[in-house]
């Protein structure tokens, strides 16, 4: 790692996609919050083997949670230069059944895939412009 690491957010980050992401911006050198939504011991385990990590627990389908992360993040970090949207889920509703498809399903749905994402890029934007306007990328 160098001396002043780049940092990067990782929702959704503690298996699968996001897992291994963080992995891989550790191994590039990057101090790397990790998130999700509940903490569990993959959750912790992950934070204790990858190195410049910490994990940070947000339910982002509550505003509020939204908000306190990327404060959290900054606060802990001090910056924050790339912004890694994973954190998802997904229902199965069987074919036969279309009326499982619930409108609270679909707001849920649509709260965590779009409107969680663009509302963190919005609270991340000053940070990661000032972060990349530092390395030149932006007057």
């Amino acid at each position: 790692m160098t001396d002043n690491p780049r940092v990067a957010l990782v929702t959704g980050a503690t298996s699968g996609i996001g897992l291994a992401i963080a992995q891989r911006l550790t191994q590039a050198g990057y101090w790397v919050a990790l998130h999700s939504r509940a903490t569990s011991a993959a959750s912790l385990q992950a934070a204790a083997t990858l190195a410049g990590t910490h994990y940070f627990q947000a339910d982002l389908l509550e505003d509020g949670e939204r908000r306190e992360l990327i404060d959290q993040v900054y606060a802990h970090y001090g910056r924050l230069d790339v912004l890694v949207n994973n954190a998802g889920e997904s229902s199965v509703i069987p074919h036969d059944d279309l009326l499982a498809a619930t409108p609270d399903l679909w707001h849920r749905l649509y709260e965590l895939h779009v409107v969680a994402p663009w509302q963190l890029i919005a609270l991340s934007e000053a940070y990661l412009r000032a972060a990349w306007r530092i390395e030149g990328f932006f007057s």
